[in-house]
């Protein structure tokens, strides 16, 4: 009877010790913090970064693996409203670039910028997500 009731106090003691060991680490949340970059399927923006501060007039750049497709930036401010807007065409090696022509208009403070593909129906096929703060 004593080696059952051992082996019961063992596997215990491993699992208390198992979860233990699970303490300093991090789970994924449904929850993103304000400066994670959430990227598309086929776009990359490499300028700006995420969290990036920002300033008028800005520009955006990257790449998409969709040559010669139409593509959209938005802009929104911190109370989430739309910015500015622009549409675009990739060249054709899936190249873009929203030159610096761009102004937000408002206050300063955390928004953020969507970059977007969009079929010839202006069907939306890929998006990007990108925090940035505007000065």
């Amino acid at each position: 009877m004593k080696k059952p009731l051992a082996l019961i106090i063992t596997v215990f003691a491993l699992t208390l010790t198992s979860c233990a060991s699970n303490e300093g680490e991090t789970t994924p949340s449904s929850e993103t913090s304000s400066f994670e970059a959430v990227m598309g399927d086929s776009i990359v923006i490499s300028t700006p970064a995420a969290g990036d501060s920002i300033s008028s007039p800005f520009s955006v750049t990257g790449s998409t693996d969709h040559p010669d497709t139409s593509i959209k930036l938005v802009a929104y401010g911190v109370d989430g409203e739309i910015n500015t807007e622009s549409n675009w065409h990739t060249d054709s090696d899936g190249n873009f670039d929203f030159g610096s022509t761009y102004y937000f208009i408002g206050g300063g403070g955390e928004g953020r910028i969507e970059v977007f593909l969009q079929d010839e129906d202006e069907t939306e096929i890929d998006r990007a997500i990108l925090p940035v703060v505007f000065e």
